[in-house]
């Protein structure tokens, strides 16, 4: 009976260890996977970004100022349209950052109602105007 215990005792803890470095080892190959997935989101967006910018800076330049503040309009529909969800976050991830540009953008948008959203986004729009946290 010893000679069996002696025999599969380092056997069963060699393969715990090996199960529990392949675990390890595992989750570290994974984590960097997720992280340079999450890198090339960031560039995409990035890039996005200084292709909007120099919409932006053009149509300055050209003295176009409506279409600029109609493309900004535009854009600020479309992250408004983004955070409309955030209310379902909101009771773990609380971030006054968020209420407050959702109000200066509510704020900005009474004050000069001109602009008509998107009808696709008009309803994550709206859904976003009723986020609201007073400031603490």
């Amino acid at each position: 009976m010893v000679k069996i215990v002696r025999f599969y005792l380092p056997i069963i803890v060699l393969v715990l260890v090996a199960a529990y470095v392949g675990f390890v080892f595992g989750g570290h190959k994974r984590q960097g996977k997720i992280e340079r997935q999450l890198e090339l989101i960031n560039y995409g967006s990035w890039a996005t970004d200084v292709n909007v910018n120099m919409r932006l800076i053009d149509l300055i330049e050209a003295k176009k100022y409506d279409k600029a503040q109609n493309l900004l309009e535009n854009l600020l529909d479309d992250t408004l349209a983004c955070l409309c969800l955030y209310d379902k976050l909101a009771p773990t991830y609380l971030d006054q950052k968020i209420f407050d540009a959702i109000a200066l953008a509510k704020k900005h948008r009474s004050e000069y109602p001109g602009h008509k959203v998107n009808p696709t986004l008009a309803t994550s729009v709206e859904r976003a105007f009723k986020i609201t946290k007073k400031s603490e």
